[in-house]
C-alpha cells in the first residue's frame, strides 16, 4: 500500500499546471530581447509550494504537438426558434416524466450514487497508469521529462500559438 502511494505521489512530480509566456533579455548588459515560458508545476502534497522556473522557448522540446487540429474544433451554428421551442417542449415532458418516478429516484438514488463514484474511481485508476492524452515537454539542461495534460488545458488559439513557438521532437 505504500509503495502504491509513493508510486502515485512520484506521478505527479512533474506535471504542469501552468504555462505562460514572458519577455526576458539574454544577458543583463546585453540589449537582446526573446520569450521564456514561465512553467508552474502541480503540488504533490498540500503545503508544499510549487515548482516554478522560467527557461527560453529555444531549449523546450514537445513529445508531440499541444495543438488540437481544426477538423476536431467545431463551432455550433445558433439555435433556430422552432429548435428552441421543441427543446422546451421537450423539457417540460422530461419534467413531468420525473415528477411521476420521484419516489422509485429516491429509493435508487444512493445505488446509483455508489455506482457513479465506482465507475470515476476505475476512470482514474486507468489514468493514473495510462499516460494517454499527455504531451511530454523535455527541457534542455535539464533531466527529466515534464507532463502536459492535452485534456484538461485551455491554450490560446487551441495550442497553435504554442506550437509555434516549441520545437515538437521525438525522443
Amino acid at each position: 500500500m505504500t509503495v502504491f502511494g509513493v508510486y502515485c505521489l512520484l506521478k505527479t512530480r512533474r506535471m504542469i499546471s501552468s504555462m505562460s509566456v514572458v519577455p526576458y533579455t539574454v544577458n543583463a548588459n546585453s540589449s537582446q530581447k526573446g520569450l521564456a515560458l514561465r512553467i508552474e508545476t502541480h503540488r504533490a502534497l498540500p503545503g508544499l509550494r510549487r515548482k516554478v522556473i522560467e527557461v527560453p522557448t529555444d531549449t523546450v522540446f514537445t513529445s508531440d504537438r499541444l495543438g488540437i487540429p481544426g477538423s476536431y474544433v467545431s463551432t455550433p451554428l445558433p439555435p433556430t426558434r422552432k429548435e428552441r421551442k421543441e427543446e422546451q417542449r421537450w423539457i417540460r415532458e422530461q419534467q413531468r416524466e420525473k415528477h411521476k418516478d420521484d419516489v422509485m429516484a429516491t429509493i435508487a438514488a444512493p445505488f446509483e450514487r455508489f455506482g457513479q463514484y465506482f465507475v470515476r474511481g476505475f476512470m482514474g485508476l486507468r489514468d493514473l497508469f495510462s499516460e494517454d492524452g499527455f504531451v511530454h515537454l523535455r527541457i534542455k539542461g535539464r533531466n527529466g521529462t515534464w507532463k502536459v495534460d492535452r485534456d484538461f488545458i485551455w491554450a490560446l488559439d487551441n495550442g497553435h500559438a504554442f506550437d509555434k513557438l516549441v520545437k515538437p521532437e521525438l525522443f
